[in-house]
């Protein structure tokens, strides 16, 4: 019998599935607060800029990009008037684990949820069409 947890992780991944999420989509980590959402993405800072970039481009929406020694920030406003910032940070590796990027939006005011999610999913699908960049 599934724990509670089970339940949710189950009905997570049904509904991911059934929404055409690709698999790293279910390593989402979002967080709690309505203004900021995080998940973390195979991939240098570098490539990972640059996939996230091309899905905002593909997806209709300008952006303006400024980078640091640790970060890339992305900032701009969706199709629907929601302001937002996007702020990629590679985060530090083990000995042979796969190079990984955070990913944080952080809204103006409230949250387009969808613009999100698909954001995510279209970032997951450039990625395993480039399996073994990093």
């Amino acid at each position: 019998m599934l724990s509670r947890r089970g339940f949710v992780a189950a009905g997570g991944a049904l509904v991911c599935a059934l929404s055409g999420c690709t698999l790293n989509a279910l390593n989402l980590n979002l967080l709690a607060t309505a203004t900021r959402r995080e998940t973390i993405l195979n991939g240098s800072l570098e490539t990972t800029a640059t996939v996230t970039q091309n899905a905002l481009t593909e997806m209709r929406v300008l952006v303006e990009s400024s980078k640091d020694a640790d970060k890339v920030v992305l900032t701009g406003q969706t199709v629907r008037g929601h302001r937002f910032k996007i702020t990629l940070r590679q985060k530090e590796a083990a000995h042979l684990e796969p190079v990984q990027t955070t990913i944080d939006v952080h809204w103006e005011k409230d949250p387009d949820d969808q613009f999100w999610m698909d954001l995510i999913a279209a970032t997951g699908r450039v990625q395993f069409s480039r399996s073994g960049t990093r």
